[in-house]
């Protein structure tokens, strides 16, 4: 994927810079040209909260059903597919954003979800969903805090891990996650790894572990399929995503914009669209570059 595509695809929005007395200079959106915020003015609007409504309506556009990921539903099923679940199964769900993969998934195979989010705003937005669809208690929602991971030990018949780790240590949420697991159980896990340091002093990567890294490092795959293994799983697949990610990313990004050609957006709506553009543009440069790489693992227990 071509990263000029995307930027021209944000590119009258990137290259409008709205005054400072606007919502939009207020939100704490990075200018693109520099990713650190300007010192607040006396007098300004309080910036937006990380997970405000407008982000989480941009996100709702570009990833669909398979937040955190783009793909939408077709992703989400693709995902699960080596799961084979049925109605019987139970199925933990980390990283479970706002809930709609949880939904889909229950809805097209009958299983029970039990969805595990760590960003508070998302677990009020997956809660307040899954009741609204009748299936409150089919895929519920529930905060998890990764410097402690706990789940209830032998419940799960499979789990599905999304992006859950964002710089936590891998070990303890791997060996929650086994512990969970029934034996005979199975993992599909996708998440973001660093086969070598990423180097801080570099531009993007600094700005990129700035917006999404919550803390630590990235691990690297080998040392991920060496942990489950320890664990007792047997590593199946262990799969380099990376290229189909962009290929989601920027078809989402096309159809998320397409309609403001008509309808411009609002200055809030502006200011959180450039700071999530300069999000995926800055993942993305990672991801090409092979610094970052998205990988897919299946396992067994």
């Amino acid at each position: 994927m071509k990263l000029a595509r995307l930027r021209a695809l944000v590119g009258p929005w990137m290259r409008a810079k709205p005054s400072e007395d606007t919502p939009a200079a207020a939100s704490g959106a990075p200018e693109p040209s520099a990713m650190a915020p300007a010192a607040p003015r006396r007098g300004a609007r309080a910036p937006l909260p990380p997970w405000s409504p407008e982000r989480i309506a941009l996100l709702d556009r570009l990833c669909g059903e398979s937040h955190p990921l783009p793909g939408g539903r077709e992703e989400v099923l693709r995902l699960v597919r080596p799961l084979r679940l049925k109605d019987a199964h139970t199925l933990l769900l980390l990283g479970a954003g706002t809930g709609d993969a949880a939904r889909v998934i229950t809805q097209t195979t009958g299983c029970w979800v039990s969805g595990f989010e760590q960003e508070p705003a998302l677990v009020s937005v997956a809660v307040r969903r899954s009741a609204e669809a009748g299936l409150a208690k089919k895929a519920a929602i529930e905060p998890w805090q990764p410097s402690a991971p706990k789940f209830r030990a032998g419940f799960f018949d499979h789990a599905l891990a999304l992006c859950a780790l964002r710089g936590a240590p891998a070990e303890p949420m791997l060996a929650a996650l086994a512990d969970a697991i029934k034996l005979s159980g199975q993992l599909v896990m996708v998440d973001l790894v660093a086969d070598q340091a990423l180097p801080t002093e570099d531009h993007d990567v600094a700005a990129w572990l700035r917006l999404e890294v919550q803390g630590g490092a990235l691990p690297r795959e080998a040392d991920i399929t060496r942990t489950l293994t320890q664990l007792g799983f047997d590593v199946r697949v262990s799969e380099d995503i990376s290229a189909p990610y962009q290929t989601h990313a920027l078809a989402a990004w096309r159809e998320a914009v397409a309609p403001l050609a008509l309808t411009p957006p609002d200055p809030t709506q502006a200011a959180v669209l450039v700071a999530e553009a300069e999000r995926w543009l800055l993942r993305i440069r990672l991801l090409r570059t092979g610094r970052l790489r998205l990988i897919r693992w299946h396992a067994m227990l």
